[in-house]
């Protein structure tokens, strides 16, 4: 649900003029609504935690009430902040920072100090506070996964890090963040099959999995990331890169549209064809590559409500009336899952 919810609802953004995109524009929406509808009618918003896919989810809401102009989706997301906000929050890890990018969102809106407080928070953890590796990249789940990076943490502290360096007018965020595309790139990915890896110890110097297997929500949430920080960061910051970020993209692309091979879905280990289709897998391609085509002006609409209709295809409506998107896992061990291809 969470990470469908979001991904939707920004595909429901890039609707066109044309009649026909118009109308898939429309039915996209429709879905988006649906799926929100049946999350608030089925829980509070002090039953999310305050973790990466409650993150996400509230992110999507966010979209989703600028789209359509209700504010039950921004009601929503405000009473679960406040509610942590006062319960307390603990920001110890690259999954607890999430929250900061929709705190930000509200302040920017309201200007009440407590979201700021959030945002600031976040920022004061990941500058000062998270375990870093050797050369600086940020443990994914603080002291609970030791000395290590997943790939999970671009996209959870990326889109925060480029909105608070451009609401504070300070480099230092984009810098950062160009500091932990250096390093995941250096040690995960494969020039091979221009997919990254799971997970690197810097303890042991392992990466997991050991074999060419690769995660694919894992490396979507890479391709959405860098797409992101390709149209966001300064190009003063994007050139000290040690690689070509944007060449890096491109192999990335082209590498999914290979895995892919026309379907409308991806499996769920991208180079292993006869692992199941997940379907988050493809809505992150779809929104990196919308990201791309705003950025570089090459058409990709074609692919994107591909993908997108991979995912439309996956909703149901149960006897209750709740609508429901399926296909999409939720936990994925960097090692044994992808190393025994059961996940």
């Amino acid at each position: 649900m969470t990470m469908t919810t979001i991904l939707m609802t920004m595909m429901t953004t890039t609707r066109e003029s044309d009649d026909d995109t118009a109308a898939d524009g429309d039915i996209a929406l429709a879905l988006a609504r649906d799926l929100a509808d049946t999350w608030l009618t089925t829980f509070a918003p002090h039953q999310n935690a305050w973790s990466w896919d409650a993150g996400i989810l509230m992110i999507g809401l966010l979209d989703l009430a600028e789209t359509t102009g209700d504010p039950r989706y921004e009601d929503y997301v405000r009473d679960w902040l406040d509610h942590h906000i006062d319960a307390g929050y603990n920001i110890s890890s690259s999954d607890t920072s999430v929250p900061g990018y929709s705190a930000l969102r509200l302040y920017e809106k309201y200007g009440h100090a407590k979201y700021l407080t959030v945002a600031d928070d976040v920022w004061h953890y990941i500058r000062d506070v998270a375990g870093r590796t050797s050369d600086g990249g940020l443990n994914h789940l603080g002291w609970i996964s030791g000395n290590q990076i997943w790939i999970d943490t671009l996209f959870m502290i990326g889109p925060f890090l480029m909105r608070y360096a451009e609401r504070t007018g300070d480099d230092a965020p984009y810098e950062e963040y160009a500091l932990q595309l250096d390093v995941f790139r250096t040690h995960l990915r494969s020039p091979e099959f221009a997919f990254y890896r799971h997970r690197y110890d810097d303890d042991t110097g392992e990466v997991a999995p050991e074999d060419d297997l690769f995660w694919g929500r894992g490396n979507g949430w890479v391709f959405a990331a860098q797409s992101l920080a390709l149209g966001e960061m300064p190009e003063s910051v994007t050139s000290s890169l040690s690689f070509d970020l944007r060449a890096d993209l491109d192999e990335m692309e082209a590498a999914f549209d290979e895995s892919r091979a026309g379907a409308p879905r991806l499996t769920t280990i991208l180079n292993v064809p006869e692992t199941y289709r997940e379907t988050s897998v493809g809505l992150l391609v779809a929104y990196g590559k919308l990201l791309r085509s705003r950025e570089d002006g090459e058409p990709r609409m074609d692919d994107v409500e591909d993908l997108l209709q991979g995912a439309i295809d996956q909703i149901v409506v149960d006897e209750a009336g709740d609508t429901l998107l399926l296909g999409t896992s939720y936990g994925t061990s960097p090692a044994i899952c992808l190393t025994t291809r059961k996940c």
